[in-house]
């Protein structure tokens, strides 16, 4: 289980983040409220993770407090 991520982002649009933490690039689906107080790009970040697993598929969810 993931809770918590800390990286430099790589990779961002309005909805979607990629976090890269230890060389291991993090795809996370953030809310708009997150996405609106993230740093640039190429900046570090600090991200509290909701992991969601399903029989389809595995999500992380990535939010700016616990």
């Amino acid at each position: 289980m993931i809770d918590y991520l800390e990286g430099v982002i790589k990779a961002s649009s309005l909805s979607q983040i990629v976090v890269c933490a230890n060389g291991v690039g993090y795809g996370l689906e953030v809310p708009l409220s997150t996405s609106c107080n993230l740093p640039k790009l190429g900046e570090n970040c600090q991200l509290w993770v909701y992991t969601k697993v399903r029989e389809d598929a595995i999500k992380l969810y990535g939010f700016s407090n616990e």
